[in-house]
């Protein structure tokens, strides 16, 4: 790859994702830093999707390929699959255009269990944390053991 290349991350390469959106102009993935469009590669080896975390759904994304960063501003852009990108984390339970939520209740004075999290080469050894609003600083939520 040259300079110039940059990536974008992909369900299909070349096909828009069923989780698209629209930010000045340029389509990419919700919850994926820079929305799943890489930083222009300074050595044609070297891919950077900036600094900020990564909250997007656990799954298996495709690494799609475009050389001038200048021409590429549509997923119809990145045509050529150099490889995959896999995110370890929850997903929703169905992934088309209506996914189901993995929402639980609790009741207050009750033990709290939570079973059945489904997600993209989840372990028994992670773990999650409540909060009142995820990916931020918010408070964890108050008198959980």
């Amino acid at each position: 790859l040259d300079y110039g290349s940059i990536l974008m991350l992909l369900d299909t390469c070349g096909l828009k994702p069923l989780n698209l959106e629209f930010v000045d102009d340029v389509a990419g993935l919700v919850n994926w830093p820079s929305y799943g469009v890489s930083d222009i590669s300074p050595d044609g080896s070297t891919f950077s999707w900036g600094t900020g975390p990564v909250v997007a759904i656990g799954s298996e994304y495709r690494l799609c390929w475009c050389l001038n960063a200048t021409l590429c501003d549509s997923p119809s852009d990145f045509l050529v699959d150099v490889g995959a990108m896999t995110l370890i984390g929850p997903s929703p339970i169905n992934l088309g255009p209506h996914p189901v939520s993995q929402d639980r209740t609790c009741v207050s004075g009750q033990t709290c269990e939570m079973t059945g999290i489904t997600g993209h080469h989840l372990s028994d050894s992670d773990q999650f944390l409540l909060l009142h609003t995820c990916g931020t600083n918010s408070m964890r939520v108050a008198r959980l053991p």
